[in-house]
This record gives C-alpha cells, sequence and structure tokens, in this order.
C-alpha cells in the first residue's frame, strides 16, 4: 500500500503520469476534497482536476511523509507534503488512501490540507456536482502484530493520553487538565487558519488590540489582558489552550466528544478504534456531536485521529454574533507526543471549514486582511 500511495504523489499528481493512473486507481476511484467539500469519480476525472492543478502550479509536487495503518489493513493514513511554487513555503497534510479487497488498486482517496485554495476555493464547492456517495462507515477491526518494536503499552498510554483530551478536556470542558495533557510549549494548529506572513509569537492566539488593524465586527476578548482572539495564529502554551477551550465551548456550548471505550482493536503499527456495527458511537449528542471514526500510529511518538461531526454556532465565533448555522465536519489531527509520550507537544488539525469559518474567510479576503486567496501554502510556524 505504502509503494502505491508513493506512485500516487510522486507520479500521479506531480508528473500527471496517465498511464500510473490507470494502473493504482479503481476505475470508479473516488477523490474527495474534504477542505473544499469537491468530489470527483472515476480515473478520467481524477486526471481532469490533476492537470487543471499542473496547469495553474507546472512546478507542484508532492510526496509522502509519514504512513499509519487504518481499518484493520484495507486503508492507510498518509502524511505528506509538497511544493507548488518556488516562491511559496511547503504546505501539508495528511489523506486517507482506501484499497480494493486484494490491495491492487486505490478505491477512494480523502484529502485533508492546509486550504491554499482559499477562501475562493470554498465557492467552488457551489459550482461542482456531488458526484461520490457516502462512504459506508462500517469499519473491519482485524488484529495484527505490532511493528516498530512498539510495546502495546507505549501506544496505548498515547491512545488513553488522546481520549483524555478529547472526551474530558473539549468535551467535558475540564480546563485544569490542561498542565496534565500539555507540554509547555505546546502548539496548535487549525489548517483552515493560515497567516499570511507565516509568522507566530508566544501568545499567538490572544494578542493585544492594539497590535491588530482595523477589522468589521471585532469585539473585546472576554478574558482580562486578552483583546481579541486571532484565529490566523496557532495557539501556543498550556494557557493558550484553556483560552482555546473557552473560545470553542463559547461558540459550541454543546459540543461534544466521546471516544469509544470497547471493542478496541491493534492495527499494524499502532491502534486502531472503531465503533461497534449497529452501534452509535459514545455521545450525549444534542445541537452538536463529533465521534472518532479510528486512531492510528505512524511513529513513535504520534498519532492520527480520523473524525466526523457536526456543530451548531449558538455562540460567538472569532468576534461574530451566534449564526445558529449546523455544520457537518470531519478531519483528521496529527497529535505529536514528547520524547517520553507524557504529553501533547503538538496538533496539527486538518478539518473542513463550519459555516462560519466560509464567512470570516469570505470577509477577511474581501477586506484585505490576508485571505486564503493570498495566504496559499504560508507556513503556520
Amino acid at each position: 500500500m505504502e509503494a502505491m500511495v508513493h506512485e500516487y504523489f510522486q507520479r500521479v499528481l506531480t508528473r500527471a503520469d496517465g498511464d500510473t493512473a490507470s494502473r493504482i486507481l479503481h476505475p470508479s476511484v473516488e477523490h474527495r476534497d474534504m477542505v473544499r467539500d469537491i468530489g470527483y469519480q472515476g480515473v478520467r476525472e481524477v486526471l481532469e482536476y490533476v492537470h487543471q492543478v499542473k496547469k495553474s502550479y507546472p512546478d507542484l509536487w508532492v510526496e509522502a511523509t509519514e504512513f499509519g495503518p487504518a481499518e484493520g489493513g484495507q486503508a492507510i493514513f498518509a502524511a505528506f507534503e509538497g511544493l507548488a511554487t518556488e516562491k511559496t513555503p511547503l504546505f501539508k497534510g495528511i489523506d486517507l488512501f482506501r484499497f480494493n479487497d486484494d490491495i491492487t488498486r486505490i478505491t477512494e482517496v480523502e484529502v485533508y490540507r492546509s486550504n491554499w485554495q482559499g477562501a475562493k476555493g470554498h465557492q467552488e464547492r457551489k459550482k461542482a456536482v456531488a458526484n461520490g456517495t457516502v462512504r459506508s462507515q462500517s469499519v473491519q477491526r482485524q488484529e495484527r502484530a505490532l511493528e516498530r518494536g512498539r510495546a502495546p503499552s507505549e501506544v496505548q498510554r498515547m491512545v488513553d493520553h488522546v481520549k483524555k483530551y478529547y472526551n474530558d478536556f473539549l468535551t467535558r470542558g475540564k480546563e485544569a487538565l490542561a498542565s496534565q495533557l500539555f507540554d509547555d510549549d505546546v502548539v496548535h494548529k487549525d489548517l483552515v487558519w493560515v497567516r499570511r506572513d507565516g509568522k507566530g509569537s508566544a501568545w499567538v492566539g490572544w494578542r493585544s488590540a492594539a497590535a491588530l488593524p482595523p477589522f468589521p465586527h471585532r469585539t473585546p476578548h472576554k478574558s482580562p489582558g486578552i483583546a481579541w482572539q486571532d484565529p490566523a495564529h496557532p495557539t501556543v502554551g498550556v494557557h493558550g489552550m484553556q483560552h482555546y477551550l473557552h473560545d470553542l465551548r463559547t461558540a459550541f456550548p454543546d459540543f461534544t466528544i466521546e471516544v469509544p471505550t470497547e471493542n478496541s482493536r491493534w492495527g499494524a503499527g499502532g491502534a486502531s478504534l472503531a465503533v461497534h456495527p449497529g452501534r452509535r458511537p459514545l455521545c450525549a449528542v444534542t445541537r452538536s456531536s463529533l465521534h472518532i471514526d479510528q486512531i492510528a500510529t505512524c511513529d513513535m511518538n504520534s498519532l492520527m485521529v480520523q473524525y466526523s461531526g457536526t456543530a451548531t454556532g449558538l455562540g460567538e465565533y472569532h468576534s461574530h454574533k451566534p449564526s445558529h448555522h449546523v455544520s457537518a465536519f470531519s478531519g483528521i489531527n496529527l497529535v505529536r507526543f514528547n520524547h517520553d509520550r507524557s504529553k501533547i507537544v503538538e496538533i496539527q488539525v486538518y478539518r473542513s471549514a463550519f459555516a462560519e469559518d466560509r464567512l470570516e474567510l469570505g470577509e477577511r479576503e474581501l477586506h484585505g486582511e490576508g485571505g486564503f486567496r493570498e495566504l496559499r501554502l504560508r507556513r503556520l510556524v
């Protein structure tokens, strides 16, 4: 599978090689850009998409950097990086590849990456025809031997840590857990929000109002000493994560996550967690919910977490009034740990945008405050 994914990135995407595409892609392959919510079905449509991208970015190259097993060995996560032009920094993302029964062809590709098409890219979904069908949520849970010499207890410790992050910190709002969960210099990057100059700061998400340019609808932050949360910056530090949690639960007060605790299986190279067939995720679902599809290891100190859910904007979001919009979203997070796997040092969030994100991104582009059309491929830090 890894060899096929390498060919996909190096030959199909980088070189637009039609022969390789016909050989490794299933005739009815489904390619979904989860950021822009645009789908392509069939080898012909995928190649047309690749040729359009290469026409705009002739020097584009993409390569896989890390892999993680998924769905009982029938799928694989692939972290990747690439370059569109010599004048732009690297971009990053995570794809989920699914294969046919005999692992000879790629049947589905779900793409989660920094949104280098920008606010303009989000508008493309309004013009695109939904060609793909919703995939089945059933997951095979076949037990396999661990690789790379990792004991189950070591991987399980990271899995349990991630469960506490999603279940207790995000869902139950236990801010006091921040010091237990996160390293002092933890960095949380929401790749929907990419800053134009690629710079960060020690207190990134929360800065003095005097340092910010005027912007319509901006209101003071409610926390003492913090003027306003700028979503274009990543969040840094334990206190930063506490403020992030406060703002998240203010915008989505019924935000709920529960990771299933039963029927877990070890997958090749790590853990694969899935909901038991016929059973709903263990969620107290109200107006917002999110469930974990699976967790996989990709190296000695990292986990990839796939999820999907819905959220309703019932509170202030980035200084905007409650929208009451319902957004269906999905994503894959890359969670990195320190050397002894005791604390989280980095969270990279690759997700589809909320309705509120699309609204604000459009405003920022309109007012010249670094719309995604200008932000393409810029590093967060």
